[in-house]
C-alpha cells in the first residue's frame, strides 16, 4: 500500500482561481473493545481567498483490505455521513450513493440533489469545516490502514462552485485547482504516542500529559504502565501468591482526563492495582524513569519511543478526609521525640558486631540533614528490634532476603486528619560483607558499602521512594555494589534528585498535621559546619576561577578548565549547608557559569562542582 501523501493540481487560466482543499483529518477509533472501527473526517477549505458555495465533488479513497476487508460497500462495512452543515436536502446522501471502486477503493460522490427544487448550498471559505465522517470497521487489528486518496487525477474536475447558495443546478464552475491532502497508515487498534510531559517527579501531585492518538474516547480498560522503580529498568511483574485481582498500570483516579488524543494524569507515588506477596503499601511498585507503555481501551499496548525521567518519587498514603473520601497525600514528618524531630536507636548487634558502624550512620545522618534539615538525632543504644511502634530502629537481620530495608509506620491523627510518620525501622542484613568507612577511599573486592546502604534506607526514613532516573542515583533500588572506587560511590551530597525530593517533603512540613494535639510540628535542624562539602579549589586535573570574590553584586563568574569534555553541574549552599540552586547538567571542557547574587544575603557561599560524580568545591563571600 503507498503511504505518501496524494495531492493534485487542476488548473484553467482563463478564468480567476478558486481552490478547494479536501483533507483527511482527525482518525480516532470508536466501538466496543471487540468491534472497533476507524474514524476519520473529511475537512473543506477554500484556499484561494474567496467566498463561495460548493456544489459538488467526487473522492475516491483506497484502503488495506488486510485491515478492513474487501468491498466494504457491499458488506456494510463502512457508514459516511454528512457533516452538519452539509447534511441538508441540497446535498444527496453519500451513504447511498457510494459504491466499491475496486476491491480496496470507494467512491463518494457529493453533490446537488436535483429531486429537490430550491437550494441552499454550503458556504465555504478559508475556515475549515468538516464536510464528510467516514467510518470503516476493522476485521484485522495490527495491520496497516492505508487510507489515502486515489485517482486524483480524475477525480479533481468533478469538483463546482457557485457564487450563490440557491443558483440553479446548471450555474456551477469548476474549482481552478483541488487539493487532495492527508493520509493515514498507522497500524489498525494500536495507540500512537506522539509526545509526552517529561521530568515529572511522582507523589507531588505533578502532571503528565500524553499526546497522541487511538487511546479511545474514554479510558474503559485503558492504562499507563511505568517502569517499576522497585525493580530497577523493569515494568511491573504481579508476584501474588494470594487471589485479588491483579492489575498493571495506574488507577482510575490517577487520571484527570482520557480522550481519544489525549491523556492528563497526576503521576502516583505507588501503582495502586499491582499488589505484590506483601499487603504493605510502601511494597506497592513506584513509577520510575525509562520508557513507559499506554493501553487504549480497546486493550492494545503501545510502548513510547524514547524515555520518561521521574526525577524522584515521595511516599504517598491514603487519607480518609472528613467527607468519608479517600485521597493521596504526602506523609508529614513529625516531633515525635518531643525535640521536633525522631531519636534513632541502634541495636546493641550493630554496635557489638560492627565497632565502626555508629561513625558511618553518624556520618549518613548528618549529611541528611545538612541537605534538608531533617531532624534527626542518635539516642542510646537498645535492645528493641524493628517493630510498629513509635521507635526509631537499626538492627540486625541475618535471616532476611534483602541486603537492607526500611519499614515506615505511618498513622494518622483523630478526626482522619493528615497521616505522618511515627517512626522507621532500618534493618541490615549480616549475612553480607560490609566496609566501613566515611567516604575516605575505595571499597574493596567483595565488600559492600555500609555508607551507602545507610544513606540509602535513611533517604527511605524520610519518605523517599525509590528512584529510576539513573544507575547512579542514590535512591535507585540495587545497592548491592563491590569493588567500588571512590569516584564510583554514591553520596547523599552528589545526588541532585534525592537532595530535591526531600527539601520538596522539607517544604511541606509547615504548619500543624491536622486534627492533631501531638505530636508536634517537625522542625527544622541544619547542622553547622556541615561536613559534606569537600573544600578543594584546585586539582591536577581541574582548574577553577572564581570572581570577582568577594563579591557585592551582579554576577559571579566561574570558569572550569578540564582536560576533557566531561558531565558537569554546580550546586549552591549558604554556610549552613543548606542548599539554595541546583544548576542544569551540561557536558563540556571549557565550562563558564554566571551566578547572579542580587538575592543573596551577606555571607559565606559554597558553590560545589560535580564533574562526572566527582566533586571539588569553591568558597566565595557576599559583602
Amino acid at each position: 500500500m503507498r503511504s505518501e501523501e496524494k495531492r493534485r493540481n487542476s488548473s484553467n487560466d482563463n478564468r480567476s482561481n478558486e481552490g478547494l482543499e479536501l483533507k483527511i483529518q482527525k482518525p480516532r477509533l470508536t466501538g466496543a473493545n471487540n468491534d472497533p472501527w476507524l474514524e476519520f473526517d473529511i475537512i473543506a477549505t477554500e484556499t484561494a481567498g474567496n467566498n463561495i458555495y460548493f456544489d459538488n465533488c467526487l473522492i475516491r479513497i483506497e484502503y488495506n483490505a488486510s485491515a478492513f476487508g474487501s468491498n466494504i460497500v457491499a458488506n456494510n462495512n463502512v457508514i459516511i455521513t454528512r457533516a452538519t452543515n452539509f447534511n441538508t436536502t441540497t446535498y444527496t446522501n453519500p451513504q447511498t450513493n457510494s459504491i466499491d471502486q475496486t476491491t480496496n477503493s470507494i467512491g463518494i460522490p457529493l453533490g446537488l440533489d436535483i429531486n429537490t427544487t430550491t437550494y441552499n448550498r454550503v458556504f465555504i471559505s478559508a475556515i475549515p469545516q468538516e464536510m464528510l465522517h467516514i467510518k470503516i470497521k476493522i476485521q484485522n487489528c495490527s495491520e496497516l490502514t492505508g487510507i489515502n486518496y486515489d485517482d486524483v487525477d480524475f477525480t479533481d474536475i468533478f469538483s463546482f462552485f457557485t457564487e450563490n447558495p440557491d443558483d440553479p443546478v446548471t450555474a456551477g464552475t469548476s474549482f481552478t485547482t483541488t487539493d487532495y491532502v492527508g493520509f493515514i497508515n498507522d497500524n489498525t487498534c494500536e495507540p500512537i504516542i506522539s509526545s509526552f510531559t517529561d521530568d515529572v517527579p511522582a507523589g507531588t501531585g505533578a502532571l503528565m500529559t500524553i499526546s497522541g492518538r487511538y487511546f479511545g474516547s474514554y479510558k474503559g480498560v485503558g492504562t499507563v504502565i511505568f517502569k517499576n522503580a522497585n525493580r530497577g529498568h523493569q515494568y511491573p511483574v504481579p508476584t501474588l501468591n494470594i487471589s485479588q485481582t491483579v492489575g498493571e498500570g495506574i488507577e482510575s483516579y490517577d487520571i484527570v482526563s482520557w480522550s481519544n488524543d489525549e491523556i492528563i494524569l497526576t503521576m502516583p507515588a505507588v501503582i495502586d492495582s499491582i499488589t505484590t506477596n506483601s499487603l504493605d503499601y510502601h511494597y506497592h511498585p513506584v513509577p520510575g524513569s525509562g520508557k513507559f507503555k499506554v493501553k487504549n481501551r480497546f486493550n492494545h499496548y503501545k510502548e513510547s519511543p524514547t524515555e520518561i525521567t521521574i526525577p524522584y518519587a515521595v511516599n504517598q498514603a491514603t487519607d480518609l478526609n472528613s467527607n468519608f473520601q479517600f485521597t493521596k497525600v504526602t506523609p508529614q514528618l513529625a516531633g515525635v521525640n518531643g525535640d521536633g524531630g525522631y531519636t534513632i536507636h541502634l541495636n546493641h548487634n550493630v554496635v557489638s558486631t560492627y565497632p565502626n558502624a555508629k561513625l558511618v550512620i553518624q556520618k549518613a545522618l548528618r549529611d541528611w540533614s545538612c541537605v534538608s534539615g531533617v531532624n534527626w538525632e542518635l539516642g542510646r543504644d537498645t535492645s528493641l528490634v524493628a517493630a510498629s511502634d513509635s521507635i526509631c530502629v537499626i538492627s540486625l537481620n541475618s535471616s532476611m532476603t534483602a541486603v537492607q530495608s526500611t519499614d515506615p509506620n505511618l498513622t494518622y491523627c483523630v478526626n482522619f486528619g493528615r497521616p505522618y510518620l511515627l517512626s522507621f525501622d532500618i534493618e541490615i542484613n549480616s549475612s553480607y560483607n560490609w566496609q566501613f568507612d566515611t567516604l575516605s577511599g575505595n571499597i574493596s573486592p567483595g565488600y559492600f558499602d555500609f555508607y551507602f546502604a545507610m544513606a540509602h534506607e535513611l533517604g527511605h526514613g524520610h519518605l523517599l521512594f525509590h528512584s529510576n532516573d539513573s544507575l547512579n542515583d542514590l535512591m535507585f533500588f540495587n545497592t548491592v555494589s563491590t569493588g567500588l572506587t571512590y569516584s564510583q560511590r554514591k553520596r547523599v551530597w552528589s545526588d541532585p534528585n534525592a537532595m530535591n525530593c526531600s527539601q520538596y517533603i522539607m517544604s511541606n512540613l509547615t504548619g500543624s498535621i491536622m486534627g492533631c494535639n501531638f505530636p508536634e510540628q517537625h522542625t527544622l535542624n541544619y547542622p553547622t559546619n556541615c561536613t559534606g562539602l569537600s573544600i578543594s579549589e584546585n586539582s591536577n586535573e581541574i582548574n577553577i576561577t572564581t570572581y570577582p570574590n568577594p563579591i557585592n553584586s551582579g554576577d559571579l563568574t566561574i570558569k572550569l578548565d578540564l582536560i576533557e569534555p566531561k558531565e558537569n553541574y554546580f550546586l549552591l549552599y549558604n554556610d549552613m549547608g543548606q542548599l539554595i540552586k541546583i544548576s542544569e547538567k551540561e557536558t563540556a571542557q571549557n565550562i563558564e557559569y554566571t551566578l547572579n547574587v542580587e538575592d543573596l544575603s551577606s555571607g559565606i557561599y559554597y558553590l560545589q562542582i560535580i564533574i562526572d560524580n566527582e566533586s571539588q568545591t569553591v568558597k566565595f563571600v557576599k559583602d
